[in-house]
């Protein structure tokens, strides 16, 4: 029996509930001849099953070429699309203070029929600071489509800490979310006190650790180091913002901070 492949890129687009729908019918070699169409069929796209939390090699990054962050991941599915974001981590640097870091808000890039990405510097023409403000890294976060994508409602922290190789944070009411689930946490760094305070460390896209272990309203992240002692959050209003909010849908993998050279 003859075989017959329609390549990748003459597929149509998938329907949400990860489908192609195909039909077909026969024609002789001077077309005009040809059978009834068949009936309807379903392809159904088969979500790709690679572990990425357990393998290390399934995806990779690479900052060798300057001003410029490759990722590469691995899928069983050609067909396969991603959700793809990011987020900048900036350096500010102030002549009282000295350096210190800063993460931009988190970036849809959009819906990729690829397994590869290349990242540029953010560009910073449009950013306005009294300080002096240069890229320094990004995270990568790799999810299976959402459809539609949905976003939690992110809940003020109040205060935080490191304790026993954890990331502690409290915030102002009950968290949703669980051991597990990855959230995006934003916090202001805090210039009133001495010595100054950058809290880049506790910010960024996180896999919660534990829930609970602290009260209701805490949660923890592993990260090995030193104990730090309880800080407040600087409140400088409503655009700049001490929250935390759990990343909704299938998360298939997302990057330590990865350095520009």
């Amino acid at each position: 029996m003859t075989r017959i492949v329609i390549p990748k890129e003459q597929l149509p687009n998938i329907s949400n509930d990860l489908t192609n729908k195909l039909r077909y019918r026969i024609i002789n070699k001077n077309r005009n001849l040809f059978s009834q169409w068949s009936v309807i069929g379903e392809i159904k796209r088969d979500i790709d099953p690679t572990d990425f939390e357990s393998n290390a090699t399934s995806f990779t990054t690479d900052s060798s070429i300057s001003d410029r962050i490759d990722v590469t991941w691995y899928t069983g599915n050609i067909n396969q699309d991603f959700d793809v974001y990011t987020r900048y981590k900036l350096t500010y640097f102030d002549a009282t203070y000295g350096t210190f870091y800063r993460y931009e808000p988190l970036r849809y890039l959009g819906r990729k029929n690829t397994n590869y990405l290349t990242i540029n510097k953010l560009p910073l023409s449009n950013l306005v600071s009294i300080y002096t403000v240069d890229n320094y890294a990004v995270q990568t976060m790799v999810k299976l489509p959402e459809y539609p994508r949905l976003f939690s409602l992110p809940v003020n922290i109040e205060e935080f800490d490191r304790k026993f190789d954890k990331l502690r944070y409290w915030a102002e009411r009950d968290i949703t979310f669980s051991a597990g689930d990855y959230v995006d946490i934003s916090l202001n760094n805090n210039n009133t006190v001495s010595p100054f305070e950058d809290n880049s460390l506790w910010t960024g896209i996180k896999k919660v650790y534990s829930v609970g272990d602290n009260g209701p309203e805490s949660f923890s992240v592993e990260l090995a180091g030193a104990d730090i002692p309880l800080r407040q959050v600087l409140d400088l209003g409503p655009g700049y913002p001490n929250t935390v909010s759990k990343i909704n849908g299938s998360v298939q993998f997302v990057t330590d901070d990865i350095l520009f050279t």
